[in-house]
Protein backbone atom coordinates (compact mmCIF):
# COMPACT_ATOMS: atom_id res chain seq x y z
CA UNK A 1 0.00 0.00 0.00
CA UNK A 2 1.01 3.56 -0.60
CA UNK A 3 0.15 5.61 2.48
CA UNK A 4 -0.51 9.34 2.28
CA UNK A 5 -1.82 11.81 4.81
CA UNK A 6 -5.64 11.88 4.77
CA UNK A 7 -7.14 15.13 3.55
CA UNK A 8 -10.57 14.70 5.14
CA UNK A 9 -10.94 12.49 8.19
CA UNK A 10 -14.58 11.65 7.50
CA UNK A 11 -14.09 10.46 3.91
CA UNK A 12 -10.40 9.57 3.73
CA UNK A 13 -9.48 7.71 6.93
CA UNK A 14 -8.64 4.08 6.16
CA UNK A 15 -9.07 2.85 9.72
CA UNK A 16 -12.38 4.62 10.30
CA UNK A 17 -13.84 3.32 7.04
CA UNK A 18 -12.83 -0.30 7.67
CA UNK A 19 -15.32 -2.10 9.88
CA UNK A 20 -13.67 -5.16 11.43
CA UNK A 21 -16.13 -5.59 14.30
CA UNK A 22 -17.72 -9.00 14.68
CA UNK A 23 -15.38 -10.87 12.36
CA UNK A 24 -13.65 -14.09 13.37
CA UNK A 25 -10.48 -15.62 11.97
CA UNK A 26 -12.60 -17.78 9.64
CA UNK A 27 -14.70 -14.90 8.34
CA UNK A 28 -11.99 -12.24 8.13
CA UNK A 29 -11.74 -12.75 4.35
CA UNK A 30 -15.14 -11.07 3.95
CA UNK A 31 -13.97 -7.72 5.37
CA UNK A 32 -14.38 -4.98 2.76
CA UNK A 33 -11.29 -2.75 2.62
CA UNK A 34 -11.74 0.69 1.03
CA UNK A 35 -9.61 1.97 -1.82
CA UNK A 36 -9.16 5.63 -0.94
CA UNK A 37 -6.55 8.27 -1.91
CA UNK A 38 -4.77 8.14 1.47
CA UNK A 39 -4.18 4.37 1.20
CA UNK A 40 -3.72 3.24 -2.39
CA UNK A 41 -3.46 -0.46 -3.08
CA UNK A 42 -0.56 -1.82 -5.11
CA UNK A 43 -1.25 -2.24 -8.80
CA UNK A 44 0.13 -5.12 -10.84
CA UNK A 45 1.88 -3.81 -13.94
CA UNK A 46 1.50 -5.46 -17.32
CA UNK A 47 1.60 -4.50 -21.00
CA UNK A 48 -1.44 -2.24 -20.69
CA UNK A 49 -0.20 -0.59 -17.49
CA UNK A 50 3.61 -0.29 -17.64
CA UNK A 51 5.85 0.80 -14.78
CA UNK A 52 6.19 4.60 -14.88
CA UNK A 53 9.57 5.97 -15.96
CA UNK A 54 11.15 8.87 -14.06
CA UNK A 55 12.06 11.95 -16.14
CA UNK A 56 15.60 12.10 -17.54
CA UNK A 57 16.18 15.73 -16.56
CA UNK A 58 14.97 17.70 -13.60
CA UNK A 59 14.41 21.44 -13.65
CA UNK A 60 14.49 23.44 -10.46
CA UNK A 61 12.42 26.56 -10.18
CA UNK A 62 14.32 29.78 -9.57
CA UNK A 63 14.73 30.74 -5.94
CA UNK A 64 12.39 33.46 -4.76
CA UNK A 65 14.01 36.50 -3.20
CA UNK A 66 11.97 37.12 -0.06
CA UNK A 67 13.01 40.76 0.20
CA UNK A 68 11.56 41.57 -3.23
CA UNK A 69 8.38 39.54 -2.87
CA UNK A 70 5.04 41.21 -2.31
CA UNK A 71 2.85 40.25 0.65
CA UNK A 72 0.16 37.73 -0.21
CA UNK A 73 -3.41 39.01 -0.39
CA UNK A 74 -5.32 38.28 2.77
CA UNK A 75 -2.14 38.07 4.84
CA UNK A 76 -2.30 40.00 8.06
CA UNK A 77 0.15 42.85 8.51
CA UNK A 78 -0.99 43.38 12.09
CA UNK A 79 1.62 42.87 14.74
CA UNK A 80 0.90 41.98 18.31
CA UNK A 81 2.62 42.79 21.53
CA UNK A 82 3.92 39.78 23.45
CA UNK A 83 3.21 41.54 26.73
CA UNK A 84 -0.49 41.77 25.87
CA UNK A 85 -0.60 38.07 24.94
CA UNK A 86 0.74 36.89 28.28
CA UNK A 87 -0.53 39.57 30.64
CA UNK A 88 -3.18 37.26 32.13
CA UNK A 89 -0.56 34.66 32.98
CA UNK A 90 2.02 36.96 34.56
CA UNK A 91 0.35 36.85 37.98
CA UNK A 92 0.15 33.08 37.82
CA UNK A 93 3.92 32.59 37.57
CA UNK A 94 6.41 32.93 40.39
CA UNK A 95 6.62 32.02 44.02
CA UNK A 96 3.52 33.90 45.10
CA UNK A 97 -0.22 33.51 44.93
CA UNK A 98 -2.06 36.03 42.80
CA UNK A 99 -5.30 37.56 43.95
CA UNK A 100 -7.30 35.65 41.34
CA UNK A 101 -5.55 32.27 41.62
CA UNK A 102 -8.87 30.54 42.28
CA UNK A 103 -10.25 31.81 38.98
CA UNK A 104 -7.10 30.68 37.11
CA UNK A 105 -7.14 27.19 38.58
CA UNK A 106 -10.90 26.78 38.16
CA UNK A 107 -10.67 27.94 34.55
CA UNK A 108 -7.94 25.38 33.92
CA UNK A 109 -9.87 22.56 35.57
CA UNK A 110 -13.13 23.39 33.77
CA UNK A 111 -11.25 23.51 30.46
CA UNK A 112 -9.93 20.01 31.11
CA UNK A 113 -13.44 18.84 31.96
CA UNK A 114 -14.94 20.47 28.84
CA UNK A 115 -12.58 18.62 26.50
CA UNK A 116 -13.39 15.34 28.20
CA UNK A 117 -10.20 14.69 30.17
CA UNK A 118 -10.61 12.40 33.13
CA UNK A 119 -9.71 14.25 36.28
CA UNK A 120 -7.34 12.22 38.40
CA UNK A 121 -7.82 12.01 42.12
CA UNK A 122 -5.04 14.55 42.71
CA UNK A 123 -6.62 17.10 40.36
CA UNK A 124 -10.02 16.53 41.96
CA UNK A 125 -8.44 17.05 45.39
CA UNK A 126 -6.86 20.29 44.11
CA UNK A 127 -10.18 21.48 42.75
CA UNK A 128 -12.09 20.80 45.95
CA UNK A 129 -9.45 22.30 48.30
CA UNK A 130 -8.55 25.56 46.56
CA UNK A 131 -9.17 27.58 49.72
CA UNK A 132 -6.55 25.69 51.76
CA UNK A 133 -3.47 26.94 49.88
CA UNK A 134 -1.13 28.99 52.00
CA UNK A 135 -0.77 32.71 51.31
CA UNK A 136 2.89 32.41 50.38
CA UNK A 137 3.47 29.25 48.39
CA UNK A 138 7.21 29.39 49.09
CA UNK A 139 6.52 29.11 52.82
CA UNK A 140 5.12 25.59 52.48
CA UNK A 141 7.74 23.22 53.83
CA UNK A 142 8.65 19.77 52.54
CA UNK A 143 6.80 18.36 55.53
CA UNK A 144 3.53 19.80 54.21
CA UNK A 145 4.23 18.40 50.77
CA UNK A 146 5.08 14.96 52.12
CA UNK A 147 1.96 14.94 54.26
CA UNK A 148 -0.10 15.90 51.19
CA UNK A 149 1.38 13.02 49.17
CA UNK A 150 0.73 10.57 52.02
CA UNK A 151 -2.91 11.69 52.25
CA UNK A 152 -3.30 11.34 48.48
CA UNK A 153 -1.76 7.85 48.62
CA UNK A 154 -4.30 6.87 51.29
CA UNK A 155 -7.16 8.24 49.18
CA UNK A 156 -5.90 6.44 46.07
CA UNK A 157 -5.71 3.13 47.96
CA UNK A 158 -9.17 3.62 49.40
CA UNK A 159 -10.81 4.41 46.05
CA UNK A 160 -8.87 1.91 43.92
CA UNK A 161 -10.42 -1.03 45.77
CA UNK A 162 -7.12 -2.31 47.20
Amino acid sequence: MVWREPRCHLTDCYFCMTSAVGFLSKSKRTIQYPNIPSALRPVSHNDTLPIPEPPNTYTLEAEINLKDSEPQPGASNDTFNDDEEYSADLNFLGNHKSEDYVAHVEELLFAYKDIGCNMSLKVHFLHSHLDFFSENLGAVSDEHGERFHQEIAKLEKRFSGK
